[in-house]
């Protein structure tokens, strides 16, 4: 809705901004990651700013190379900030381990999604940004290389809590990846991840709040057979995780291998990185659920409130649904399209 669309950076500051009340606690002081977290989207702005007004000149004389290289660097450092790229991403785990499951979670979930969508703006836009032939190696290795760290540091963590921010950074470069490939087929597969990406960290975000309210610790030495004891949320964070995997009949398979197929045409090296970071994550899910189940014995029991079962339970059956049934979800999301033409 902003036109010219360079300063929609702007209005994501301001959502920022907006956040820090919300994600502070009251009569707490903030904590040094809503700090970092305001600082790193801070830093992002004037790149961004800077980028834009460079980019007008790229757009005007898209022989000079040395222009074009400059104004894709700005882009490039701008949404790193932006998108938790490394080394300018444990702010996220730091976050998460200092605010309410459910704030950070509805943060950390929907505003990657706006800058990805700046990001299929800004390729829509500059025909020069897309006939770059050094952009999609970038943005695959770039991709690449969060799915794999964000995969396998998920899998090693010892707190539920920083699990779910390297869920967020995995994530994130599975989004990265899509817009590799630079075409109508990343872009759909960009944005048929976004309700599996809403559904899959939701119901983790949730399940790590229903243990926040009932005083239990995120750390898994803690949490060995908490499963017979809080089934759902042990369900949901299991699920959740393998549908990030890719696990088949998850809502995550479709959109993972569709995905990895589309990269393996122009390098089969780009389908074994996703590959390889989906294997991380999925060695975590298996290592989670053994913890989660643990060696208790014992019977079953249900400690979740009523409304709490039926919103996990809710996440976990659309997971199923949007597994076996994707075709429901792509008819709508792919309208989505029509904004960005100079893609199809």
């Amino acid at each position: 809705s902003v036109q010219p669309f360079l300063y929609a950076i702007l209005i994501v500051e301001v959502v920022v901004l907006v956040s820090i009340p919300i994600l502070i606690q009251p009569g707490e002081k903030p904590g040094q990651g809503i700090l970092k977290y305001l600082i790193y989207q801070t830093l992002a702005v004037p790149f961004m700013l800077f980028a834009g007004w460079v980019a007008s000149g790229a757009e005007a004389n898209p022989a000079d190379e040395q222009l074009v290289f400059q104004t894709a660097m700005l882009l490039g450092i701008g949404f790193s900030f932006l998108l938790a790229v490394f080394p300018f991403s444990f702010w996220v785990p730091n976050l998460v381990n200092q605010t309410h499951p459910l704030l950070n979670g509805f943060i950390l979930i929907t505003q990657p999604i706006i800058i990805l969508l700046l990001g299929v703006n800004y390729l829509n836009t500059y025909a020069w940004l897309r006939d770059l032939n050094s952009l999609p190696v970038a943005l695959v290795s770039v991709g690449g290389f969060m799915v794999v760290l964000g995969g396998f540091l998920a899998a090693s963590q010892g707190d539920l809590r920083r699990i779910f921010a390297f869920l967020v950074i995995l994530e994130n470069g599975f989004g990265v990846m899509s817009l590799s490939l630079v075409n109508h087929v990343g872009v759909e597969l960009l944005l048929l991840s976004f309700f599996p990406r809403l559904v899959s960290l939701g119901i983790f975000s949730l399940a790590l709040a229903v243990l926040h309210e009932n005083g239990i610790s995120m750390k898994l030495s803690n949490l060995n057979g908490i499963l017979l004891e809080y089934p759902f949320t042990g369900g949901a964070i299991i699920l959740a995780m393998l549908s990030l995997a890719g696990m088949p009949v998850l809502a995550g398979f479709p959109i993972r291998q569709m995905l990895s197929d589309n990269l393996a045409i122009s390098s089969i090296a780009y389908s074994v990185v996703l590959t390889v970071g989906r294997i991380g994550l999925l060695i975590g899910g298996l290592r989670i659920f053994g913890i989660l189940r643990g060696m208790k014995a014992g019977s079953w029991k249900v400690n979740e409130s009523r409304s709490q079962v039926f919103l996990l339970i809710l996440g976990i059956v659309i997971l199923f649904v949007m597994g076996i049934l994707p075709g429901i979800l792509y008819s709508q999301m792919v309208q989505i399209l029509q904004a960005f033409p100079n893609l199809g």
